[in-house]
């Protein structure tokens, strides 16, 4: 997922800027998660570490005309509302994810969205009988 548009950047952000937040996932028969973008694998109960530095998408402008899109760090792309992720990717499994180290938000279409350095997925809670 690219920002169509940039509202903040941190390239130092702080571990102890923490948060839940939002994410589309495939499942896999063998329990991972499976990246709609990217097709990076995650397991649950770990935290995870984004890779890299910057990135800057290519946007459509004027037809099919591609430009250079606005430059940001690299990481996680998370929504901020489960309302939005649903909107996004509703034949997704949505997720409740923790997130920390966010390194810039903005928007994906009319979706806010949170950049963070990493990403943890909770375990499924156990159903008791």
């Amino acid at each position: 997922m690219c920002l169509d548009a940039v509202t903040y950047t941190n390239s130092r952000p702080l571990k102890g800027d923490e948060r839940w937040a939002w994410k589309a996932f495939y499942v896999n028969e063998d329990g991972t998660l499976e990246s709609p973008y990217c097709g990076e694998l995650y397991r649950r109960g770990i935290w995870h570490e984004a890779n890299g530095e910057t990135v800057r998408c290519l946007t459509r402008h004027r037809r099919l005309v591609l430009v250079a899109g606005p430059e940001y760090p690299c990481g996680f792309h998370c929504f901020a509302t489960k309302r939005a992720a649903e909107s996004r990717f509703g034949d997704l499994e949505i997720m409740r994810v923790r997130i920390r180290m966010i390194c810039a938000t903005g928007r994906e279409g009319r979706f806010r969205v949170l950049v963070a350095k990493e990403m943890y997925i909770p375990k499924p809670k156990e159903i008791r009988a």
